[in-house]
């Protein structure tokens, strides 16, 4: 995107001499394949608009549970784009993040008996964390941003490289 008009400081921002009505800014957004300085016609941005939107859409639905992440990682046109691998991969490391906590602390509460307040006290108090970072990075996702989790993003960053071939 490339932004031109005047700042709210009042220096241009972009091309010189090129100012919006009123100094606001314009942006002015290419299509790939599409020759710089041409103008986009309505079916582009719609097709754009209606791409990202998409994405968004699966983005967030790969928060759902790991399935729907997997099926996303399958079909053709979503394993291609960075964004949704992103999504997807982080989606699948954080549900298995969660059940090992969950595993780990039910292993913890039932084997050390001086330990079993933990199950009360600290058990909804975790699932009530796990829920709230839950609704965080699906809002993101469907946001169009991509919130990056402590280990497990990095891990999803690695794997959101589309695959060759």
């Amino acid at each position: 995107m490339h932004l031109t008009g005047q700042a709210p400081g009042g220096s241009l921002v972009g091309k010189p001499g090129l100012v919006g009505k009123l100094g606001t800014w314009t942006p002015e957004v290419r299509v790939l394949g599409e020759p710089r300085g041409g103008a986009m016609s309505e079916q582009s941005v719609s097709r754009v608009s209606r791409q990202r939107a998409s994405d968004r859409a699966a983005a967030g639905l790969a928060y759902f549970t790991a399935i729907p992440a997997v099926i996303l990682l399958l079909i053709e046109p979503y394993r291609r784009r960075p964004y949704i691998r992103f999504h997807a991969w982080q989606a699948i490391y954080f549900t298995v993040a969660c059940l090992l906590i969950a595993v780990a602390l039910f292993v913890v509460t039932e084997s050390v008996p001086f330990l079993s307040f933990l199950e009360f006290d600290h058990f909804p108090l975790v699932s009530l964390l796990l829920v709230i970072v839950w609704v965080v990075v699906l809002l993101k996702a469907v946001n169009g941003e991509s919130l990056r989790l402590p280990v497990i993003g990095a891990l999803a960053e690695k794997r959101a490289q589309p695959p060759q071939g």
